[in-house]
């Protein structure tokens, strides 16, 4: 589930605009192959993505809200900010929801290096003390992820979570989105610097995709 935000500033920039992230952060594409921008949609229900290491996803469409993607698990069906983040089952208590919907709608439509950033109060799941974190997502690329043999075109999108002042723990969440179905087809988590306690979104191989 998206955790408890406080929402303190947010930005949607252009790469000129961009500014330097701390040390450590991972080093910009230089030259990316370009592509048509990518609207935002939910994946039609049914889509579903098996992994070598995890249980599938199964898309059911859009939630009431539109920018919300509903995904069945095993037990329940969970719900996507945007594809990619848990949504808040109780908006009022979640402060900083605003702040995350404004910078991934600045996101979409995906588009070669387009960035966004945001710099939150992060009330953690685990423990009571409250946390700066600066996060930045971007469009890297455009890419082809071979499932079972069949070339799927996708867009590479970046995610950096750093807490600030110290800049630890930093991760990066880099996840590839099915062009023709907007599916998250891949999910690469690797922590920079720094421990972190829980992985809500661990990475994940994919196997098939059947619609």
């Amino acid at each position: 589930m998206l955790q408890r935000y406080c929402a303190l500033a947010i930005a949607a920039v252009g790469l000129a605009a961009c500014n330097p992230m701390p040390a450590g952060m991972t080093e910009a594409i230089q030259d990316p192959s370009p592509f048509e921008p990518l609207t935002f949609a939910c994946p039609p229900s049914g889509t579903t993505v098996t992994h070598w290491n995890a249980r599938p996803l199964i898309y059911a469409g859009p939630a009431s809200d539109p920018e919300v993607c509903l995904v069945r698990g095993m037990t329940r069906t969970e719900q996507r900010l945007f594809l990619v983040l848990g949504a808040p089952d109780a908006a009022p208590a979640l402060q900083g929801e605003a702040t995350m919907r404004a910078a991934l709608r600045a996101l979409w439509p995906l588009a070669p290096m387009k960035t966004v950033e945001f710099t939150i109060t992060d009330a953690p799941r685990f423990g009571t003390r409250l946390a700066v974190v600066r996060e930045r997502w971007r469009v890297l690329k455009a890419e082809t992820v071979m499932l079972s043999r069949e070339p799927r075109p996708s867009v590479v999108v970046e995610r950096s979570r750093v807490q600030l002042p110290d800049q630890s723990p930093h991760t990066i969440w880099t996840y590839w989105i099915d062009r023709e179905t907007r599916a998250v087809l891949r999910t690469d988590m690797r922590v920079v610097r720094g421990v972190v306690v829980a992985d809500p979104e661990p990475s994940l191989q994919p196997q098939g995709l059947s619609m």
